[in-house]
């Protein structure tokens, strides 16, 4: 932070810096930014203050409008930066506490492109997207269509399969384990047993509407989003757009021709129904207007 460089240094304590920055959690970050900000108020405060006078009220009332005056456009930046990185690390913290469950990160990577960026709901191109609020009804409609026996299968796979890749404890890739074919395949396999459940796809799209807004995930764990997913709900054209993202690789396997993937995936008992899903999917009339 700016402060004079004559400055009276300020007794308060320092951020620990033993750790690395790849060692640090997103508490860690938080910490040290905060007492940073901290040290750096205080040496702004003790500046023009006199070592053997007492700061008053309103010393330290004007001092605060001053130092917020000062805080400028590259240090917002900074904080902006900070606030990403603190942002990835505790996404990452999150998921390695239910590392168990890394199908719930195939399906969630999938639907990546339809979430915003930071504040994505405040800007004027906010129309289309889709809130990560939506994930944990998500899950539990595909889990109603599937049943848990199978639901609980395809997560048990994916850990396997995780486990091959990375060990029980070691440091995972994700980006790998997302382009990783076997496991693409597997939730390909998944999302085909829920096919048939999409015989009249108006219906159960509503249905699916109505259950991602009844289980939608608190505002405060998505508040970077932006004030407007707040009072955000899924409507008929979005929850479409979360079937055609979570049915994009299926579609692109089909469109392949003879390669191997596409002849594997044609071996199917099921390969006729889904194309014909598929077909009804990405038809035009499967986006209504906005209800």
């Amino acid at each position: 932070m700016v402060a004079p460089t004559d400055h009276v240094q300020s007794s308060a304590p320092k951020a620990a810096t033993t750790k690395t920055d790849s060692e640090k959690s997103g508490t860690d970050m938080c910490r040290h930014q905060t007492f940073i900000l901290l040290d750096a108020f205080v040496d702004f405060l003790l500046a023009e203050a006199p070592s053997a006078q007492p700061i008053d009220r309103e010393m330290l009332l004007r001092r605060t409008r001053l130092f917020k005056k000062g805080i400028t456009k590259e240090q917002d930046a900074l904080f902006r930066d900070q606030f990403e990185a603190c942002q990835v690390l505790r996404d990452q913290e999150v998921w390695d506490r239910v590392r168990k469950d890394p199908f719930k990160r195939l399906l969630t990577h999938r639907l990546s492109r339809l979430f915003p960026p930071e504040h994505g709901f405040d800007a004027p191109l906010a129309d289309g997207l889709v809130s990560r609020r939506i994930l944990p009804g998500l899950f539990l409609a595909l889990e109603k269509m599937t049943g848990s026996l199978a639901f609980q299968d395809i997560q048990g796979r994916c850990r396997e399969m995780l486990q091959d890749l990375f060990g029980d404890s070691g440091p995972i890739n994700w980006q790998v384990f997302y382009d990783n074919v076997e496991a693409n395949n597997a939730v390909d396999g998944f999302l085909i047993g829920i096919v048939p459940h999409f015989d009249d796809l108006a219906k159960r799209t509503v249905w699916l509407r109505d259950l991602i807004n009844f289980e939608l995930a608190p505002f405060s764990l998505y508040a970077f989003e932006g004030e407007g997913a707040h009072d955000w709900v899924l409507d008929t054209p979005g929850a479409v757009n979360i079937l055609r993202a979570l049915f994009h690789n299926l579609r692109q396997r089909l469109a392949l021709g003879d390669s191997g993937r596409s002849a594997n995936l044609r071996e199917n008992a099921h390969c006729e129904t889904l194309e014909a899903f598929l077909r009804t999917l990405y038809a035009p009339t499967a986006t209504p207007p906005h209800t």
